[in-house]
């Protein structure tokens, strides 16, 4: 029998309850947008998707718990993450002050995972309570990669894929730079991208934000 030979990268979200994670992790999969109820416990999709280059990877994404009481059990699906996505609400503070705690815990089983920070919700931009310069600050102290996406709108989610895919899987060197991407499992090169917000939305009669 012939080795399977196929890319596949295991992607994990993380963050505090409320922050539109389960919403993006959606968007990333399905390509639509859905309110859902607080993730218990995890869960996970498979999807072949394209990298930069043409060459297709198996992403496994994994949707984790918020919630306090369930921090212990999700821990161990952390190990063998090749990447973090740690999510927050641009509209919320407090989500984007916890949110190192939740990376901490997903580095700590996974070392050598590439961390993307996303600052969810920009088509609530007009109430935003993290500015996009202090977020960015804090990802390129800690060598993470950041952007900010909208799973209503589906705002550079897709941006997103690319980004986890090319960061975590061999890419030909650029052309611009003749600079290769970094190897699997590495956070070398792992970058600030400015990508700009879209503009703000008028508040919504009813229902989420996510």
């Amino acid at each position: 029998m012939e080795p399977d030979t196929r890319l596949g990268i295991k992607v994990v979200f993380t963050g505090p309850p409320g922050c539109g994670k389960t919403a993006v992790w959606n968007v990333a999969i399905n390509g639509t947008f859905k309110i859902f109820p607080a993730t218990v416990h995890a869960d996970f999709l498979s999807k072949k998707i394209e990298r930069s280059d043409g060459v297709p990877v198996w992403v496994t994404m994994w949707d984790t718990a918020g919630q306090e009481c369930f921090r212990a059990i999700i821990a161990g699906y952390f190990r063998g993450a090749n990447a973090i996505v740690g999510v927050f609400d641009i509209t919320d503070r407090d989500t984007f002050t916890s949110l190192a705690d939740f990376v901490a815990e997903g580095r700590e089983r996974a070392p050598d995972a590439v961390v993307v920070v996303i600052g969810n919700k920009v088509d609530l931009a007009h109430m935003r309570a993290v500015p996009t310069t202090e977020a960015a600050a804090y990802c390129e102290r800690n060598a993470f990669c950041y952007l900010e996406t909208s799973a209503k709108t589906g705002h550079n989610v897709a941006e997103m894929m690319k980004l986890l895919l090319d960061e975590t899987t061999h890419v030909a060197p650029s052309p611009a730079t003749g600079h290769a991407r970094p190897p699997l499992g590495t956070t070398a090169g792992i970058r600030v991208i400015d990508v700009p917000e879209p503009p703000p939305l008028p508040p919504p009669a009813r229902g989420c934000g996510c």
